[in-house]
This record gives C-alpha cells, structure tokens and sequence, in this order.
C-alpha cells in the first residue's frame, strides 16, 4: 500500500481515480432560469423582475458568482434613456433604432451576483405614461468571473419591421453560450416572439400607445461563426423597428498544468516536477501530485495538496516528500485547482525507484533429523533474502563445537534461492560422534549463517565386544546379544 504522506502543512487524502488524459473538472455553463415582465405607461416606475422565481432552468434563484443578464425595452416616438436602475448593473450596450411610426429603445445590463445575491431586479422607467416597458432577464451559472464575455457582443438595428435578427457572432473558447436577445416596437397591437433555432427562450410584450416586444435564449456554440436566425411571430409593420444583440457567455476555465519528468531519483524518494501554464478564471488555491504504481492511476493512489503560499500564479512547483518503495515503477502527474475547478496534466513517463539495498540472507538452523550411525539429514531455511536472492546455500559440519579447525567439511547449492527450507543428507559420519552443523546462504554482497546445533550419531550394533570375568569365564557381545562362555 502507497503511504500517504504530508508535505509541510499539507493534507494528503487517498483518491480512487484519475484519467488517463489531461482532464479539467468544472461546471459548464448552467441555465439557472429566466423571467419576464412587462408593464404599460411607465412614466416614473419602471418593470421589477424577481430573481427568486425563475423558471424553465436548473434552479429558481440566482446565488453567488452567477450572471444576471437584463435588456429593458420600450416603445416610444424618441430616443429614450433606457436602463436597470439596480444597483451594481454594468450596461453593456444601448441601442435606438428610429422606425417611421415606432422607435425602439433597448439596453442590455450584466452583473455577477456576489455577497448576498439580488432578490430581483428593475428595468426602467423609459419617462413617458404613453411608452410600454418589455423586460427579461436570464441566470447563468459557471461563467468565469474575469472574463465573462468571450468576445465582444454585437449588435444592429433596422426597420421596416417588427421582427429583430440578432447579428452574428464568432467565440473562441470551448464552452461558450451564445445568446441573442431582440426588441422591437410597433405601431399598433403587438405579439411575443418566437423561434425554433433557440434554447431557453422567453419572450415578453408591453401595450400601450407605443407597444414593445422583447425575446432572448441561447445557444451552446461549438466551432466557427454563429448567426442567430429572424425571431419569428412579432409584427411585419413597415413603421415598426426593431434592436438585435448577440454576447458570448464565456465558462470559468481551470488551470492549464502540465509534466515534467521526475528528478532526483533515489531508493525510497524522488522529485516530482509540474508547471502551472495557465491560471484560467482566477489564480490557483491548490496545487499537487498524484502518483502510484498503476499505469492508468487508478487503485492504491495516493496525493499531496499544497496550499502554503497561494494563490498561486504560472510557474514551476515540485514535491519530494513521498515515501516511496526501492526498485519499483511509479507514474505520476501535476494538478491544480482554481475556483473554476480542477484540472489536471497528463500521467508522466514512468521512472523506477533505486535498487534496493542488499545484505546478508537470514537464515536460520533447525534440528537434524534422520540421525543414524552414520548419516543424518541437515535442515535449514532462508527467511529473508536480504535484498536479492541467494546464489548459493548448504550446511558447515565437524565435530568441533565452534566448527573450527580442520576436520569440519561444508556442502554448498549453487543456483538462485528465496526464502524457504532446504536440506543435506548426503554425507558420511562415524558412529557414536557428537558432531556440530549451522545452515548458511549467500547473495552478492554477503554470507548470512544460522546458529550452531548439534546431534549424536547412533551406535555400530555389528561391532563385537569381549570382556572377562570371574572363572575363567568371559562374556561377548555379538549381534546385540550377550553371550557367557568359559574360555578354552
């Protein structure tokens, strides 16, 4: 098992997975919901849109780091100021188009929720009881709060007809949400919008002397320009006119990371190396490593989380902290963190750890058996290798109690041993000895030997012995049997 290992003031957690290739783990962009309104006359009070009960998306309310987008549009006969009137709204444009019967007045507004988030927004007055104020307003969740739009928004106006087409509109970062949003105002009775080109759309009208109609949804862009297609329903009046809008909601990007090759390679430690490229939607919280024994980085993984000093910025960081374990493959890779998410570099080319260090075998001896008259069988047993395994054991045997000297003889296996038992039996004793073994092994660098035991050979029952006695009379010892005989 990997241990995990803290580095400074570090936590190190154990994580189950991680892919393969280079993975940024954050939310796209979300549709919250949306809101409309409308009101006549709007004189001095302008249209209030509550953003505690949105509808048509993941959620009712806007909360923290969401986008607020907001268009305000009126009918009117002259160039209207036109715009939110809550506080901490940026307007990103204003348009006019001047219509032979009708003139538009349109203003789109943005704000990122912070703190305690807006419970509801207002657009207006336009300042005339005869001028209908149309409002809507989406909630998007994910956007990256540095740059919120990915490129510039356009806009148009034209007349001649009630029914806005939003301009084109070319993003460049994956992710993107483009949203049209058009207006229009119109001599006579107005009609919401429609269109089957968009997603989330909401659409509104005001009624009055000069009516206003409003409609805006989104699309999920995926490459090249994008050009939003007429609103449909609305009004064809050619005294009528109409505003167009396309912005680029641009999704909060982790950082770039990337893999460096391990430095410093020992036994039990290396250096891990990565590099913050980018930062993305804001400066990194955390940065690490991830690293086990697995090529995919999944199983026993283990990881460091270093935080001492952030926020970070772009640069190189290391760790060497880990304990690792010698003459073993390792893959690892570099990640970091921002508000946005996690991302993470690809799994590293692997390295393999230091050999490990090598000693003596531990070898135990354990008690003969077999003992004879003449022979017995020696028994000993690896019980560590030391690090690598044995090139040769046997057994050291004489009848000197610390088999020294000249008569004790060895017996030795050549090949390439682990631990386990091994035995002697082929060799030739005499009858009646105490003789003294110890079992030994050896690997390249050293001989390790167990302790010294000993046994006792049998007795030679095939010897005769002859021994007088009283009489005359002698006694034999012959074939295991005693035998009384008088001697001639």
């Amino acid at each position: 098992m990997i241990m995990k290992i803290p580095f400074k003031t570090r936590l190190t957690i154990i994580v189950l997975v991680f892919l393969i290739s280079p993975w940024q783990a954050f939310a796209a962009l979300t549709y919250v919901g949306g809101v409309v309104g409308s009101r006549a006359g709007s004189t001095s009070v302008g249209q209030t849109l509550s953003l505690t009960a949105l509808t048509g998306g993941s959620g009712s309310s806007a909360v923290e780091g969401d986008i607020v987008i907001v268009a305000c549009s009126t009918g009117s006969t002259v160039d209207r100021a036109l715009s939110v009137t809550t506080a901490g709204y940026t307007e990103l444009n204003e348009l006019y188009s001047n219509g032979s019967g009708a003139d538009t007045n349109f203003s789109v507004n943005w704000k990122i929720m912070v703190g305690t988030p807006d419970t509801s927004v207002v657009c207006g007055p336009s300042g005339s009881a005869s001028d209908a104020l149309s409002a809507a307003a989406q909630v998007w969740r994910g956007v990256d709060p540095v740059t919120m739009f990915d490129v510039a928004s356009t806009s148009v106006t034209d007349t001649g007809t009630g029914r806005p087409t939003p301009p084109a509109i070319t993003p460049t970062t994956a992710g993107t949400i483009i949203i049209p949003i058009g207006a229009g105002a119109i001599v006579g009775t107005g009609a919401v919008y429609t269109t089957g080109t968009l997603s989330n759309f909401i659409t509104t009208t005001g009624a009055d002397t000069n009516d206003s109609m409003l409609g805006m949804g989104s699309f999920a862009w995926v490459s090249g320009t994008y050009t939003p297609a007429q609103f449909g329903g609305g009004t064809t009046g050619t005294g009528d006119s109409w505003t167009g809008l396309t912005l680029a909601l641009r999704p909060a990007i982790p950082p770039t990371v990337t893999t460096q090759n391990a430095t410093s390679i020992g036994q039990t430690s290396a250096t891990f190396n990565g590099n913050i490229t980018a930062i993305g939607s804001g400066s990194p919280s955390e940065r690490g490593f991830a690293w086990g024994t697995s090529s995919d980085m999944t199983g026993d993984t283990a990881t460091t989380s270093d935080t001492v000093g952030a926020p970070f910025g772009t640069g190189a960081f290391t760790d060497s902290a880990q304990t690792l374990t010698c003459n073993t493959t390792y893959y690892y890779r570099p990640y970091a963190v921002n508000s946005a998410g996690t991302s993470t570099a690809p799994i590293s080319n692997s390295f393999i750890t230091s050999a490990c260090p090598v000693s003596a075998p531990t070898v135990n001896t354990n008690a003969a058996t077999n003992v004879s008259v003449s022979g017995a069988t020696l028994n000993g047993n690896i019980t560590a290798t030391g690090g690598e395994n044995s090139s040769a054991r046997g057994f050291a045997w004489g009848t000197n109690s610390s088999l020294s000297g000249g008569d004790t003889s060895t017996t030795t296996e050549s090949g390439s041993f682990g631990t386990g038992v091994f035995t002697q039996s082929a060799i030739n004793l005499t009858a009646n000895v105490t003789y003294y073994f110890r079992a030994y092994a050896t690997n390249s660098q050293e001989t390790g030997y167990g302790s010294i035991l000993n046994f006792t050979t049998g007795t030679d029952a095939s010897q005769s012995r002859t021994l007088r006695i009283f009489g005359g009379f002698m006694i034999k010892f012959l074939n295991g049997k005693l035998i009384l005989y008088k001697k001639q």
